[in-house]
């Protein structure tokens, strides 16, 4: 697969850190929602430069407001569980307040594709891309 970075397209790579908020009672499951992102390792290809952030040593409101600066909406992730990943990181900026502003655009912030490099391959032309249907 070949996914050619471009200024406009680039390829990005992400990874998160969780911790459970709380402790689970003896004899049961942890409940969901109680995982909150500690740290965000993101490596973004742009076709010229490749850049490495990791994001942590912050409140998890500022770690997810500075990964959503840091992408932009056409880019293509890249990873296994890629989807369920942003999801999860979609999900959690909703339930800190992290919501963008009405004048932005959701389907511009939440309009990623992603590449699943654990996923079955596509049956569709364009070798494997995810829509951002499956994150939504």
């Amino acid at each position: 697969m070949n996914l050619n970075p471009t200024e406009s397209r680039r390829t990005v790579m992400l990874d998160i850190q969780t911790l459970y908020t709380e402790q689970p009672h003896p004899g049961r499951t942890r409940a969901a929602g109680t995982e909150s992102i500690v740290c965000i390792c993101i490596v973004i290809d742009d076709g010229i430069q490749v850049t490495e952030a990791t994001l942590h040593n912050a409140t998890e409101k500022d770690l997810l407001r500075e990964f959503w600066q840091a992408v932009h909406p056409h880019d293509v992730f890249f990873g296994r569980n890629i989807a369920s990943r942003l999801a999860f990181v979609r999900q959690r900026g909703w339930k800190v307040g992290l919501i963008p502003s009405s004048e932005v655009s959701l389907r511009a912030v939440y309009l990623h594709n992603t590449v699943d490099t654990g996923a079955p391959p596509s049956s569709a032309d364009d070798g494997g891309y995810r829509d951002r249907k499956s994150v939504v």
